[in-house]
């Protein structure tokens, strides 16, 4: 071995030695999190097509993620497969929630006998992720009624 190179292993070596393991470890990306396990429910407007198709759905909520939490957001129909199962997408802003105020966009899925299924990705007021499964039923004025059991989490 070369003396110039045995001489930047052995400090190398040292280095690694003389700092402590808790100093060169990162920190959390994530901060403190918690775990997400509720039943959450509330209404929606929804928008329709003129041929009677759904385009796009207003939702809103209380009592969400929490004593106080609201949940406003518009979830906008991308596809239609075959046997009518609804793929959307969106956005949804929560507020007054036991974890803080925080944006969200969605994606997911909804069958025509009322299954829902979907996942939140939190984008602003902190690192986090849902997904969520329930129901949501069209009712005669046009409006909908989901229900669902939110599990993931949500970091400050």
């Amino acid at each position: 071995m070369r003396p110039k190179f045995r001489l930047i292993l052995v400090l190398a070596i040292a280095c690694a030695a003389i700092v402590p393991a808790t100093a060169i470890a990162a920190p959390n990306p994530l901060g403190q999190c918690t775990k997400i396990d509720e039943r959450i429910f509330g209404t929606a407007d929804l928008a329709f097509h003129p041929d009677w198709t759904l385009k796009s759905a207003y939702v809103y909520g209380e009592n969400v993620l929490g004593e106080n939490g609201k949940l406003e957001g518009l979830q906008t129909v991308n596809k239609i497969t075959p046997g009518g199962v609804l793929h959307f997408t969106g956005r949804n802003y929560y507020t007054d929630t036991d974890y803080g105020d925080f944006e969200a966009e969605t994606k997911g899925h909804v069958t025509p006998g009322g299954q829902l299924i979907f996942s939140i990705q939190v984008i602003e007021g902190g690192p986090g992720h849902f997904s969520a499964k329930g129901t949501f039923v069209v009712m005669e004025d046009l409006s909908g009624a989901w229900d669902v059991v939110y599990k993931g989490r949500i970091c400050s």
